[in-house]
């Protein structure tokens, strides 16, 4: 090299080759598992996430949301997430000089400092299912969510003995479909599962096969009105399988397999009261 140019064009070289290459080699690592540090995971605990979700989807652990019954349950866990150092000790402290535990001198000063946090939280079982919450307004009796249960139960029943069921999967941009929450879909056999639930009931009402208010009986229909299911399915070739909730305890009954999969989901004090 004969200028300062050329020495640095070679220092340059020397400091990001080698950078470059333990980036293409940490890409290489995590493209294997279908994760794209660099676009969709920017970090540490944006890594340990979408690992939390794919191992999760494997597993069939399934996290329950936040409804707005329970808002202040979401503002209470976001107020509790707190960062900063992991120190335990004052802010002044001095060998031989300031005081500890009503007037002691204090004789010596550690520090401990929690390393590696992340690494050991991604490695302890992370929670998942319906959550529990204790008031004291409540006397801390533990209350849980069972709405859309019994829905749940039963797509995951067909959805483990009698074939793979999603809400997505398999519905294009262009797809009729795609603008309607349906409960379960069969892509292979375009097939719709629909539990309708019973809103108002009425003692004289021994069937859902009446009309959708006749009988006492009102249920979420297809029509569209107030951001309730929109769309016939008919029309576009669909197969629509139903199950209504005044049915469904009969449902289970000859389908007793349902019960072992409410109990793998199931809370501890809600396998020990619910009736079978």
């Amino acid at each position: 090299m004969s200028t300062f140019k050329d020495f640095l064009v070679w220092y340059n070289n020397l400091d990001v080759g080698p950078f470059v290459t333990a980036v293409e080699r940490l890409q290489k690592f995590y493209f294997d598992k279908n994760i794209d540090v660099l676009k969709t995971a920017m970090s540490v605990p944006g890594i340990a996430r979408q690992l939390l979700f794919k191992s999760a989807t494997e597993k069939g652990a399934e996290f329950s949301l936040i409804d707005r019954k329970n808002a202040d349950l979401h503002a209470t866990i976001k107020d509790n997430i707190v960062g900063g150092p992991s120190i335990i000790f004052t802010r002044h402290h001095q060998s031989g000089k300031t005081k500890i535990r009503g007037g002691k001198t204090c004789e010596k000063v550690v520090g401990y400092d929690a390393n590696a946090l992340y690494l050991w939280a991604i490695g302890q079982a992370m929670p998942e299912g319906a959550f529990v919450r204790r008031r004291v307004e409540n006397a801390f009796k533990p209350e849980h969510r069972d709405q859309y249960m019994q829905a749940f139960n039963w797509l995951n029943y067909l959805n483990q003995y009698e074939g793979p069921i999603s809400s997505t999967k398999g519905i294009t941009a262009r797809d009729p479909l795609r603008k309607i929450p349906l409960d379960g879909y069969d892509s292979e056999t375009k097939t719709i599962y629909e539990f309708r639930g019973v809103i108002t009931t009425d003692t004289n009402a021994s069937s859902p096969k009446s009309s959708p208010t006749k009988g006492g009986i009102k249920s979420k229909t297809p029509d569209g009105e107030d951001g309730k299911k929109g769309g016939s399915t008919a029309p576009y070739g669909f197969n629509v399988v139903e199950m209504w909730e005044c049915e469904f305890r009969d449902y289970c009954k000859t389908h007793p397999k349902i019960y072992w999969i409410r109990d793998q989901v199931a809370l501890y004090f809600v396998k020990n009261t619910a009736a079978k």
